[in-house]
C-alpha cells in the first residue's frame, strides 16, 4: 500500500467523527436559537413585520400609567388593547401605504426624523444608566442633603387682623369674639387691618411653618404666630393680640395639616429615578454641546420673529416674509360718477 493510499484511509476514518461534531455544533446552534426564541417569543405577526415580547415590553414602558388604566381594569385587558389599539394600527397602516410616495413627504421625513431621534435618545439614557449606576450611597446622600423636602412640620392655617396697637387688636378681637362668624371678620379685615397683602382676602396667610414661612407666594410672617395659633384648636380664636413687630395681631385659627414624614425606605426609588435622570441629562446636555459645535455651522434664529406664539401656545404666522402689510385704500370707496349722471343730478 502507498502513502498516499494510506493518507487517503486515515481521512475516510476522521470523516464519520468530523460529521459528529458539524452536527453537535449545528444542534447546539438550533438549540440556542430555540432558547432564545423560548425567551424572547414573537407576539404577533403581520405580514413580514413581527413584533417579540421584548419589543411590546420597550413599548409598554413608554406608555404613561392613566393612559394604561383606560384600556382596562387588569394588566391582561390592558396589554391586549394596547396592542389593539396602538401597535396593530401603526403596522398596518405602513403596509397599506406606498412607501416610496409616502417618504416624499416633507412631514413623514419630519415624523420619521423625530422618530428616530426620540429611539436614539432613549437608547442613549439606558445606556447611560448602566455604565453609571445610582448607588445606595447615592441615594442616602441625597435624602440627607435635602431632608426638609422629605420631612414637613405641621402647618397651620391662619387668618389674621393686623391693627397699629395692642389696644386696636383687642377691641377687634371683642368684636369679632361677639359675633362669630366669617362675614364680620372679613369686613373688619378689609376695612382696618395694616397687611394690604391680604386684606382682602381676610387676612388668610394661608398654611404657616413654625418658622413663619407660608404656601402663600412672598408672604411670610412672625413665628409667634404659629406659636400663638398651636395653643388653641381648629376653628378657635387666640384669646389674646399677638405681637408682631411693632403692630399686634388678631389671629384666628381656621384648619392644619399633620406633619409629614417620608423614610429613606419609601423614597428610594424616587430618589433613585431622579438621580438617574439627573445625570443622564448632565451627559446628554454635554453630548449636544460638543455635536453642536462639531456640526452646527450656520443659525438665522432672527427668522423666528416670523412666527407668533400666544399665551396658549398656539402657532401662528405674526410676520409673514412677502406679504403686504393691509392699508385703507385712499379716497372715496363709493364709485365715481358717470358724465351721464353728473348731468342728470344737475337739472334735477
Amino acid at each position: 500500500m502507498t502513502h498516499r493510499n494510506q493518507a487517503h484511509q486515515s481521512s475516510f476514518r476522521r470523516l464519520p467523527s468530523l460529521a459528529g461534531a458539524c452536527c453537535l455544533g449545528l444542534l447546539a446552534a438550533l438549540a440556542h436559537s430555540a432558547a432564545a426564541q423560548a425567551d424572547d417569543p414573537i407576539v404577533v405577526t403581520v405580514g413580514d413585520v413581527s413584533l417579540k415580547k421584548s419589543d411590546v415590553e420597550r413599548r409598554l414602558r413608554e406608555v404613561p400609567a392613566f393612559k394604561l388604566a383606560q384600556y382596562g381594569d387588569t394588566p391582561t385587558e390592558q396589554k391586549r388593547a394596547f396592542i389593539e389599539r396602538d401597535l396593530l394600527p401603526e403596522i398596518l397602516f405602513s403596509l397599506d401605504t406606498d412607501k416610496q410616495e409616502l417618504a416624499r413627504s416633507p412631514i413623514v421625513r419630519a415624523e420619521l426624523n423625530r422618530a428616530k431621534l426620540q429611539a436614539l435618545q432613549g437608547a442613549l439614557r439606558e445606556e447611560l444608566v448602566k455604565a453609571g449606576g445610582v448607588t445606595d450611597a447615592d441615594i442616602e446622600k441625597y435624602y440627607k442633603d435635602n431632608e426638609s423636602r422629605f420631612k414637613t412640620p405641621e402647618r397651620i392655617k391662619i387668618w389674621r387682623i393686623l391693627l397699629p396697637s395692642e389696644e386696636a387688636a383687642a377691641e377687634v378681637l371683642k368684636q369679632v369674639r361677639a359675633k362669630g362668624d366669617v362675614k364680620t371678620w372679613s369686613g373688619i379685615a378689609r376695612e382696618k387691618s395694616l397687611d394690604k397683602a391680604t386684606h382682602m382676602r381676610d387676612g388668610d396667610l394661608g398654611f404657616v411653618l413654625p418658622d413663619g414661612r407660608t404656601n402663600v407666594p412672598r408672604v411670610r410672617v412672625e413665628p409667634a404666630l404659629f406659636s400663638a395659633a398651636s395653643a388653641v384648636k381648629n376653628g378657635e380664636l387666640v384669646p389674646k393680640p399677638v405681637a408682631e413687630g411693632k403692630s399686634w395681631a388678631v389671629v384666628w385659627r381656621r384648619g392644619s395639616l399633620a406633619k409629614v414624614e417620608r423614610s429613606l425606605e419609601t423614597e428610594a426609588p424616587n430618589i433613585r429615578r431622579l438621580l438617574e435622570r439627573s445625570r443622564t441629562d448632565e451627559q446628554i446636555n454635554a453630548l449636544v454641546a460638543k455635536l453642536t459645535a462639531a456640526h452646527v455651522s450656520e443659525r438665522h434664529d432672527e427668522l423666528l420673529e416670523s412666527v407668533d406664539l400666544d399665551k396658549i401656545g398656539n402657532l401662528g404666522a405674526n410676520r409673514k416674509p412677502g406679504l403686504i402689510d393691509p392699508h385703507k385704500p385712499q379716497g372715496s370707496v363709493l364709485p365715481a360718477p358717470s358724465s351721464d349722471q353728473s348731468a342728470g343730478a344737475g337739472e334735477r
